[in-house]
């Protein structure tokens, strides 16, 4: 054991005693000021935030301290628990069925301006506001049509019917129809009425297009005369009558149309749905021009300068509107996007299709946030006051 001298031995215990005294009444003052303060020892961290090693310091929004023995425990200790979020239901992977395209914010300008090119059932232009809803990127194909049939709510149909068609012609035009030929099933659906048409449409659980709701997917809030804008039709864009149609009219010496467009498309009559891509839309809707015209659900009339909102026509007539041309189509004027034309519901064209329109799935309401209270702290864990070891 090592000797100590007395007064050595005196004086250190008078100093440890002084500190001692000292700590009591600094520790006092603690108590009153801070009474949550804790020392930690070295390598520890307190767990409100201030991972810092030694004397904990007191912050009033604590009511305790608790020592932990690594930075991060310190950070999992002070991180507040999540909010939990109610579960919601599976949001539906689009508001539209499958094939269809969206149509939303449609206010335009609908028919013919002054100083635009249009016949006189294309005007006044007038300013009509639509609900959103979804529209069928393609017009039918005889495929979709066909297995409408085979389920028994759709009737088959694979002959023309059209007054002004001479009797010797009409062998020929029946062999354009598309409904009975397994080699065009990817075609339009043609040669169908206007009842046919709708029943189709509401086995899908939809309807016929307005007319106003046709004219805004095929020419949008920019009022383009053709689909895909204002240039001319060529026939990377749309399916029209053209150096092929020509030579199947003379072959089945069926009645020229009045004009025909310069070039090939490599298409006599139909082509598959959706197949000239460059002509799309401002929505991505296809074969707004050409192909086929396509029936809509509205009556024939003619237009007022009102505005409308979602307008369904004539209230009565013996027409209902047909839109948008076809392959047999030779001019520019009978692709446009105002173009109308009359059509009597008993009509079945080769020349003739149609496509459907969808109330959109309204989108899910999003989740409302509750808070989740957090788990009760545990109890302060007591501390040892460090002693101090004389030698």
């Amino acid at each position: 054991m090592r000797f100590v001298p007395s007064l050595h031995r005196t004086s250190l215990f008078a100093l440890l005693g002084a500190v001692t005294l000292l700590g009591t009444s600094s520790d006092a003052q603690h108590r009153r000021r801070r009474p949550a303060s804790v020392t930690c020892a070295a390598g520890e961290h307190d767990s409100d935030g201030h991972c810092c090693p030694g004397i904990e310091e007191w912050v009033p929004a604590r009511t305790r301290c608790l020592c932990v023995d690594s930075a991060d425990a310190c950070r999992q200790a002070v991180t507040p628990p999540p909010v939990a979020l109610p579960t919601p239901p599976p949001a539906p992977a689009s508001r539209c069925p499958e094939g269809m395209v969206l149509i939303e914010n449609a206010v335009f300008n609908m028919g013919a301006a002054a100083g635009q090119s249009g016949d006189r059932n294309e005007t006044p232009a007038h300013r009509v506001t639509l609900a959103p809803y979804c529209i069928d990127r393609t017009e039918v194909s005889a495929h979709r049509y066909q297995e409408c049939a085979a389920s028994g709510l759709c009737t088959t149909s694979s002959t023309v019917n059209f007054p002004a068609i001479p009797a010797p012609q009409l062998p020929s035009w029946n062999q354009l129809c598309n409904g009975s030929r397994a080699d065009r099933a990817d075609h339009p659906m043609n040669c169908v009425d206007w009842t046919q048409a709708s029943a189709y449409c509401r086995s899908r659980g939809g309807r016929l297009p307005t007319e106003a709701e046709w004219e805004f997917a095929a020419r949008g809030a920019e009022t383009r005369s053709f689909p895909w804008g204002e240039a001319a039709p060529s026939l990377e864009r749309v399916n029209a009558c053209d150096a092929d149609c020509l030579a199947l009219i003379t072959r089945h010496n069926l009645s020229r149309p009045a004009a025909s467009f310069p070039g090939s498309d490599s298409q006599a009559a139909t082509a598959p749905v959706g197949a000239f891509t460059p002509g799309a839309s401002q929505y991505g809707v296809l074969d707004m021009a050409g192909n086929v015209m396509e029936w809509t659900g509205d009556w024939f009339g003619l237009y007022t300068a009102a505005p409308a909102t979602d307008p369904t026509g004539a209230p009565s007539g013996t027409d209902r509107v047909a839109r948008g041309g076809h392959w047999y189509s030779g001019t520019a004027a009978a692709l446009r996007t105002t173009a109308r034309v009359p059509a009597n519901p008993s009509f079945r064209l080769a020349t003739l299709g149609f496509r459907c329109v969808h109330s959109p799935v309204e989108p899910p309401l999003p989740p409302t946030a509750v808070p989740v209270a957090p788990p009760p702290p545990p109890p302060p864990t007591p501390v040892e006051p460090r002693r101090h070891r004389g030698r």
